[in-house]
């Protein structure tokens, strides 16, 4: 079942759903409030059951908008069949859904039966870019009043089947084609006259979802054959052709490149979605890489063909503007860009420029903002109060918690991040011990490692993890700068971290850089190192919840909004 997991996310964000920026900031978009409604986390299990209560009951009546400007009423479609999903094009599964449920659709045409997606993406323009197949069916967004309560449920995708009279039949995630298929014959088939072989999924489909579970479970060396075998079969299919570009990146960052400009050069200049959802991934890996200057070209290109996405502007802004230079619009942005990673990225991007503004309510401002549960939790830690932080923290994280001992690299990783911002030191010590394990040349671990290890006043495991640190054989830029400073070989200036401001290993580099700072005890200098991390945004490799939480524990730091 697809969570608001920042790392499930990054993970599998492919072509079209990984979005960075394009064209310049001109006038402020019309903000969208709708997607806030989508935006309630009640833990995985509590969504569940809430999901799960809905069976039997009449399906409240909302306000959909389309894209054309009109809108309608869920009652509308009384008398009818109606497979509502709420999703978004960046969730893999809610896809899936939508995948599916438009094959039936086509395949159901003539009888009383309606399939109605209902996005919680903030712009037409984002639910266009990021969908990769021809859709069967309603395409919808809530209207600004928003949603019922109880389809405020935490996840998605969130599926509802209802009946003609209006009452909910049915309710569940993510499934696939054939267990949709085997539930839509028993609850409706007797009743529409279902074609004789409406259970049967297409061999090619069936295959495409045992690659998609293999990407999924991050078995990447499996799902890539297969991934190729189908693509082989139908080259024009954009789901097959984006999740393949992503499996091999995810593996081989420079293949994957060179296969996205392979697929772009044969496609030419043709308008079609599947060029721009290519060019989309080029622009994000490119930035990856290191070469933002590169990608804002491309960026501006697919602004052209998609000039209201709030997700492409809010990328082109962390990329052209610094975090301190901020004006209120631009934080509006920001905010409402990209409801799924709230807690991740737009954190204390918000924060800190309202700081830099001279403005002291930052946090408070924060809090009204209807942010889901993870993002308050750290907002908690960062005013003192990491009991309650943890609390909640647990709450959203559902039951049963990941454990640390089977974890992949990636939950893992996101694992260690989560804990961290949180102040919940102890808890994140394991988390780092199975990364590490999983993925030696990532520095993440013993960076962890020495952050916890200063704030639980562990003199053993501080000198460990600089022992592990001082050893690390890397050819990273980021992680080379954090170990010159440990070794008293290198300075933290703007200048000496402007050569890798934006790589991906920004954060674990200047972490890096900090903790062996504080461990020396070069406070004000540590001090430095956290501020820059904040002043060099970069989406997806960022977390400024964790960075406030690190420097305001420093006695030479600079107050935390709100505190």
């Amino acid at each position: 079942m697809g969570k608001s997991m920042r790392g499930y996310r990054h993970l599998l964000r492919w072509g079209g759903a990984w979005a960075l920026a394009a064209a310049a900031l001109t006038a402020p978009l019309p903000i969208a409030h709708a997607e806030e409604s989508l935006v309630q986390t009640l833990g995985v299990a509590a969504g569940q059951a809430r999901l799960a209560s809905m069976q039997g009951k009449t399906a409240p009546d909302f306000t959909l908008a389309f894209q054309d400007g009109s809108s309608g009423k869920l009652s509308d479609h009384r008398g009818r069949w109606v497979f509502l999903e709420f999703g978004e094009t960046a969730c893999p599964e809610s896809e899936q859904v939508a995948l599916s449920l438009s094959r039936i659709s086509d395949q159901l045409h003539g009888l009383p039966f309606d399939f109605i997606q209902v996005y919680a993406d903030p712009s037409w323009d984002d639910i266009v870019l990021g969908t990769g197949f021809p859709f069967e069916g309603i395409q919808a967004r809530p209207s600004p009043e928003g949603l019922p309560s109880d389809y405020l449920i935490g996840f998605v995708p969130a599926c509802y089947l209802i009946d003609p009279r209006g009452i909910v039949v049915w309710t569940g995630g993510g499934f696939s084609e054939e267990a949709l298929r085997a539930m839509l014959k028993e609850q409706i088939g007797p009743r529409l006259n279902f074609p004789p072989d409406f259970a049967t999924v297409d061999p090619y489909r069936a295959e495409q979802e045992k690659a998609f579970l293999l990407t999924a479970k991050e078995d990447y060396a499996a799902a890539e054959p297969l991934w190729r075998e189908l693509l082989a079969q139908r080259p024009d299919d954009a789901m097959t052709l984006l999740p393949l570009a992503g499996v091999i990146y995810h593996g081989k960052p420079k293949e994957g490149r060179d296969f996205v400009d392979q697929q772009l050069a044969a496609l030419g200049d043709a308008d079609t979605p599947l060029r721009w959802q290519l060019l989309e991934a080029k622009a994000v890996w490119t930035v990856a890489g290191g070469a933002p200057d590169e990608a804002i070209p491309l960026y501006r290109q697919l602004l052209t063909p998609y000039p209201n996405s709030f997700r492409l502007r809010r990328s082109l802004l962390a990329l052209t503007r610094s975090v301190d230079a901020y004006s209120d619009d631009d934080l509006v942005l920001m905010r409402h860009a990209d409801w799924y990673d709230t807690d991740y990225f737009a954190l204390a991007a918000a924060a800190y420029a309202f700081q830099a503004k001279g403005k002291s309510d930052a946090v408070t401002w924060l809090l009204q903002q209807h942010l889901p549960s993870k993002f308050q939790a750290a907002l908690l830690a960062l005013q003192g109060h990491p009991d309650q932080a943890l609390t909640l923290y647990q709450q959203a994280e559902g039951d049963p918690a990941p454990d640390p001992a089977t974890a992949s690299r990636n939950t893992a990783y996101f694992e260690i991040l989560d804990h961290l911002e949180i102040g919940d030191w102890a808890g994140t010590l394991p988390f780092a011990d199975r990364h590490f394990a999983q993925t030696p040349q990532n520095a993440m671990g013993p960076v962890a490692h020495l952050l916890c290890a200063l704030r639980l006043h562990d003199d053993a495991g501080k000198q460990a993890a600089l022992a592990t640190l001082a050893g690390f054989k890397t050819d990273r830029a980021a992680y080379l700068f954090g170990q010159q400073v440990q070794n008293g070989q290198a300075v933290v200036t703007s200048e000496t971290v402007a050569p890798f401001a934006h790589d991906q290993h920004r954060l674990v580099g200047l972490l890096w850089a900090a903790g062996a700072l504080e461990a020396q005890g070069k406070t004000a200098d540590a001090v430095t190192a956290y501020t820059l991390a904040l002043q060099s945004f970069v989406p997806y490799y960022s977390d400024f919840a964790l960075i406030y939480l690190l420097r305001a524990g420093l006695p030479s730091a600079p107050p935390t909004p709100g505190s």
